[in-house]
């Protein structure tokens, strides 16, 4: 920087002004096309029989769409590494976390692959590339992280109105024309986006929503998984707030209203422990019989799994493994296991760290983002899958947290 021209210098700080306000917003509103297009462009859900393909399998139009958005990815990515600059140095830690992840996918098609293969391995590998990018570059994560999230807690709100108003409903859950466990998801993503908003009267708008739809989808993996990060966010928050005591009587007074007030509302209307279909009696909904089978679809290819994503057209019992770590091992054996655990729980690792150091909005999200991502994957598939925002989000969260901050002192 030092030895650019007056003129460089200029058009850099120039750049620079107006990306700080509007880079961060654009990674934002890359991740929030991907609810969008799946909820303009899937056709209905037949829901007289259970159809796994219908849930599974995405129409031509529909994929074309989703695999465009993941690609767009490199718009946001070569804006923030031209506006800014890059310093590789600053992803070597990155580097070394994804390598395994990024080795396995290619190697898991080994046994039987195809032409058509070779999308998830472009997929994959242009998520971590710009991953790579953002890291790399000469910017305050903070601020990118702040914009991302304002915009998507904006862009996923707005739409989880749109599908109220839609109003599919199914046995008695909302499904939006997808899955209850899909705009779960979404709504434990938008609740978390709001730390990362400023004015408090927007984010009591945005969570108001975010968990209005979790009750009506009745996502309870989703529903633990929000819990679990906020509470590791509210933990570190009051141990470094003066008013720590206040906060923790408070949570310990509305802990005692529930039980007292609402215990029944809780365990019936909220997790429906006695329902014969979602109840303890259901063998965990069903979820059982499908991680069996997706623990003899691991133990009969160990090494490089049956191929990535390829579990899901393997199963009878269910569309998916229903757990990412299962799910994982099906798909990548041992070895893309072992990079999804170092990259995914290093990361979530590190977040903490971070949040720790300076408990601000964007790190706080962050850090509940990664925990809650690391526990909705005991009861639902995402890991690496690069067609929705949530997973796109995480590799972008985790890539962050292995940033080297200060390169030059290496300081992690």
């Amino acid at each position: 920087m030092s030895s650019a021209t007056p003129i460089e210098h200029r058009r850099v700080i120039t750049a620079s002004a107006f990306s700080r306000r509007w880079i961060g917003r654009a990674w934002g509103v890359w991740l929030g096309l991907f609810p969008i297009a799946d909820f303009l462009m899937r056709p209905p859900l037949d829901r007289s029989a259970r159809n796994f393909d219908q849930v599974r399998d995405a129409t031509p139009a529909l994929a074309i769409a989703l695999v465009s958005v993941a690609l767009g990815a490199l718009i946001p990515a070569l804006w923030t590494g031209m506006a800014f600059g890059v310093d590789f140095r600053r992803a070597k830690y990155l580097a070394l976390a994804s390598f395994l992840v990024c080795l396995s996918i290619p190697l898991s098609f080994l046994q039987h692959s195809n032409l058509q293969d070779a999308i998830y391995v472009l997929l994959v590998y242009n998520a971590f590339f710009c991953a790579l990018v953002l890291v790399s570059a000469n910017v305050d994560p903070e601020e990118i992280l702040r914009g991302l999230l304002t915009a998507l807690a904006f862009m996923h709100a707005g739409l989880l109105i749109a599908v109220l108003i839609d109003h599919d409903y199914a046995w008695g859950r909302l499904f939006g024309r997808n899955a209850p466990a899909y705009w779960g998801i979404v709504a434990q993503t938008t609740l978390i986006a709001s730390l990362a908003l400023r004015r408090w009267v927007f984010r009591i708008g945005v969570i108001g929503m975010a968990l209005a739809v979790l009750f009506l989808t009745q996502t309870r993996g989703s529903m633990a998984a929000a819990a679990a990060g906020l509470s590791v966010v509210f933990m570190i928050y009051s141990s470094k707030s003066r008013a720590r005591i206040w906060l923790w009587m408070s949570i310990a007074l509305a802990v005692i209203v529930m039980i007292v007030v609402g215990s029944d509302f809780v365990a019936e209307d909220l997790f429906k422990l006695s329902d014969p279909n979602r109840g303890i009696g259901s063998g965990l909904t069903g979820r059982a019989n499908v991680w069996r089978e997706a623990w003899d679809l691991f133990t009969s290819h160990p090494l490089i799994g049956v191929g990535y994503r390829q579990h899901e057209h393997l199963l009878t019992s269910e569309a998916s493994a229903h757990n990412a770590y299962l799910a994982t091992l099906a798909d990548t054996g041992i070895i893309g296991f072992f990079g999804y655990v170092l990259f995914l729980f290093g990361g979530a690792w590190r977040a903490v760290r971070k949040a720790v150091a300076n408990p601000s909005g964007p790190r706080l999200a962050a850090c509940a983002f990664l925990v809650a991502f690391l526990v909705n994957g005991m009861v639902e598939r995402s890991a690496l899958n690069t067609g929705n925002a949530y997973c796109q989000l995480m590799i972008i969260m985790a890539a962050l947290a292995w940033r080297q901050d200060d390169p030059d002192n290496g300081q992690a």
